[in-house]
């Protein structure tokens, strides 16, 4: 892949620089194949390799696999035939990701390898990143299918983590072939110090995954470390915090805690763990007992839970400002104690019950200690009012266990520019992902003004075939 893309590159002449090496072709190019180079999710998901020009909105069409069913025969039967109708899934291209910048006149005698080390690779894998993020991000839609206590992995417990989630792949008849996992960097570290990597001869690779810090295939997965699936934390983080009053048995949904009333919502809705049973809980309703509170979850207890458990309480924020179904931009959140706002990577939900929509934060900007604007991994599915609750997810990290089948990343062309007022573009499309590059001339600025784009979604295509690993 990258050798085809450098030979199609090579026929550009790399020279002292002029408005003639300004190339669109050659920089979308370089671009694409260092945005390639730079990702890690995108290379393990599904993708949509038609290449057709699209434009912002446009939906994609593509599916799941059927379901059969195996049915018994005898010789006097007829078989017994069944639809074979593979489930439509729309991707709504919701996802142009742009970095613009102006090349000074005073910079253009600078080589063309000079700029593009300067200006064309960071804008690539800011684009990598964000491109990263967004899938890594899809975590938020995968709690169905969770393991792990968030916050606790260490190197004692990581090998229970994984064959949980292998137990709940299986369990959910996901394939065993082109199993993945992707892990936060934390979650690595704690791999890497697990006896099953420490001890070469146990895993029969004769120690090349002790020697390059590399986990490599464990218990079935392929594992691959991505900076991107972040990692939360729990000091910055604002919590009520408390213990259980009284032993709580597995399945049950009803917890009393000494968490002051004061401090959770009597409606419910935030994020609750409960030390032990390793699982991340979401509150459907809080009741006010003498100042403790006695709280009722959506998914009852994992585990057996001992009386005086501790109880971490992650509390809800405020949506600051209106915000219709399908906006695609920063949304702001205040209502939170001085520096305990939203972090990147953090899962946020907006709405309880059956309207629950959960996203992952991924990026942050900080208007004061008390206010941010975050930016989703996908658009809003529901609008959100004016002090609509907003409730921020735990500390720790969101590992994800899948194959190929569970996500999708669908990637188009966007048309190139016309040149009738200047400007010059061009498209390079490899392997399912394209890359837009338009340059023209900025009087006002002095210098070229340089955009690179591109226009994706993302889509989940069969939430049983992943798992997500809370750690």
């Amino acid at each position: 892949m990258t050798n085809q893309i450098l030979a199609a590159a090579a026929r550009f002449v790399a020279k002292a620089n002029d408005n003639d090496s300004l190339i669109p072709e050659l920089w979308s190019r370089e671009a694409l194949m260092t945005l390639m180079s730079n990702t890690v999710m995108a290379g393990l998901v599904h993708r949509d390799f038609t290449e057709s020009v699209a434009s912002y909105g446009d939906v994609v069409n593509t599916s799941r696999p059927a379901d059969f069913s195996g049915k018994r025969k005898t010789d006097s039967d007829n078989v017994t035939d069944q639809d074979a109708v593979s489930p439509n899934i729309p991707v709504p291209l919701d996802q142009h990701f742009h970095v613009s910048y102006v090349i000074k006149d005073g910079e253009l005698s600078k080589a063309l390898p000079d700029l593009l080390d300067r200006y064309m690779e960071p804008a690539a894998r800011e684009l990598a990143e964000k491109v990263d993020q967004i899938l890594c991000g899809q975590s938020a839609r995968l709690m169905e299918n969770q393991v792990g206590q968030p916050g606790a992995v260490t190197s004692l417990n990581v090998d229970d983590y994984i064959l949980d989630a292998d137990e709940k792949l299986n369990d959910n008849k996901c394939p065993k072939a082109g199993r993945r996992l992707v892990m936060s960097s934390r979650f690595n570290r704690a791999a890497l110090g697990a006896d099953i990597v420490v001890e070469a001869d146990k895993r029969g690779d004769e120690g090349t995954a002790l020697r390059e810090a590399s986990v490599g295939r464990i218990y079935g997965f392929d594992s691959f470390m991505d900076q991107n699936v972040a990692h939360v934390n729990l000091a910055n983080a604002e919590t009520a915090t408390g213990a259980t009053d009284a032993a709580g048995s597995e399945t049950d949904t009803a917890v009393a805690t000494d968490v002051p009333s004061a401090d959770v919502t009597l409606a419910g809705g935030e994020y609750v763990v409960i030390d032990g049973d390793d699982y991340l809980h979401r509150i459907s309703s809080a009741a006010d007992s003498a100042g403790d509170t006695d709280i009722t979850l959506v998914e009852g207890l994992k585990s057996d839970v001992p009386s005086g458990a501790d109880v971490t309480v992650f509390k809800a924020a405020d949506v600051n400002g209106a915000y219709v179904a399908g906006w695609a931009k920063e949304v702001t959140i205040d209502g939170y104690a001085a520096n305990k706002g939203p972090q990147v990577g953090q899962l946020v939900s907006f709405g309880t019950g059956a309207s629950t929509h959960s996203y992952t934060i991924i990026a942050v900007t900080d208007n004061s200690t008390t206010e941010a604007d975050i930016l989703l991994d996908r658009p809003l599915q529901i609008a959100l009012a004016d002090n609509d609750l907003c409730y921020p997810g735990p500390s720790g990290s969101r590992s994800i266990a899948f194959v190929r089948d569970a996500i999708a990343l669908v990637s188009r062309p966007l048309a190139t520019a016309a040149n009738t007022m200047g400007a010059r573009s061009a498209v390079t499309s490899f392997d399912g992902l394209s890359m837009r590059v338009t340059m023209q001339y900025d009087s006002l600025s002095q210098g070229t003004r340089v955009t690179f784009d591109l226009l994706c979604g993302v889509a989940i295509l069969d939430a049983r075939l992943a798992c997500v690993i809370n750690g």
